[in-house]
């Protein structure tokens, strides 16, 4: 079912939402006014699938929250503006599909100089319009393959119309798709966060208990992947957890955590690099769990 209410009360959440709401999508929403007066379809297509994308993250995490009626209170007096309706999660994700389906339609692939974006202030896609099509339509997908447990008509009809209409839905088709922000440096004003973390602390982030247990657990081949063997034991890889809190109990019977006796971060992931919003791969798994759904993607599940 789609979230009805949002249980939440982590104080973090309230900086990250008001960062968002306040700082950027008004830039976004600035861009699409600008883009009405002056035609620029890239630039424009490229606002609405960001604006989309956040909206998207912002109703998964938090459920209803102001969207039809949000980011008016500058430009309007009207008191439904100034204290904005909580829309529900259901109506925020089919308007951002048609936000979406917007930006899929406003890109201009012609290649004309006029319509083209510069490549070096283009983080995500160095200017390649067709990446940005490309992952337009592949959140559709996403967006869509998380609503078909609460709608399964209406995202079956949308995911085959655009399985069915490559011409129309490009979607990643390859690796080389992999979709994401690229950081080049490891300190400066725009650099890798995880990288900039390193370069400003001792030691790499460390893994908790939890997720070091369950991949554990699991057999999981990705722990090895993901996070170093904790670099105190000598016989052979240990994969060590961090509690994230200790009670008065100690249950565990901890007395000290030495940073050599925890698992922390692979440093292959602690280095100035693309990371990826999302990939060619997750895009296959989608496929595979549609057609076990009975969604006709154009390939089968093992495929």
């Amino acid at each position: 079912d789609f979230i009805a209410s949002n249980p939440r009360e982590d104080f973090n959440d309230f900086w990250v939402y008001q960062n968002l709401v306040t700082q950027t999508i008004p830039l976004l929403e600035r861009i699409l006014d600008n883009t009405e007066e002056t035609p620029q379809p890239n630039y424009r297509a490229v606002a609405l699938v960001l604006k989309g994308w956040i909206y998207g993250n912002m109703t998964e995490l938090w459920g209803p929250i102001p969207f039809s009626d949000a980011q008016f209170g500058e430009v309007s007096e009207e008191e439904q503006y100034n204290k904005p309706k909580f829309d529900t999660q259901e109506e925020i994700l089919k308007e951002v599909l048609n936000i979406l389906e917007e930006a899929n339609n406003t890109f201009d692939l012609s290649g004309d100089p006029s319509v083209a974006m510069n490549p070096e202030s283009d983080a995500y896609a160095g200017g390649d319009i067709m990446k940005w099509k490309k992952f337009a339509n592949s959140l559709q997908v996403r967006l869509l393959m998380r609503i078909s447990d609460a709608d399964a008509g209406f995202a079956k009809t949308k995911l085959e119309t655009i399985f069915g209409n490559p011409a129309t839905y490009p979607i990643l088709e390859s690796n080389d798709d992999n979709f994401g922000m690229t950081w080049e440096t490891t300190i400066g004003s725009y650099s890798d966060p995880f990288a900039q973390y390193i370069e400003s602390n001792t030691n790499s982030p460390i893994a908790i208990t939890g997720f070091v247990n369950t991949l554990g657990d699991l057999s999981d081949p990705r722990m090895k992947a993901l996070i170093a063997p904790a670099s105190g034991y000598s016989e052979g890889d240990t994969y060590v957890g961090l509690p994230p809190a200790f009670d008065e109990d100690n249950p565990s019977g901890f007395t000290r955590i030495a940073l050599d006796s925890v698992s922390q971060l692979s440093n292959k992931f602690t280095e100035a690099q693309q990371r990826h919003i999302m990939t060619y791969s997750e895009l296959m798994l989608i496929k595979a769990e549609a057609e076990t759904k009975n969604i006709n993607t154009g390939s089968t599940a093992a495929e």
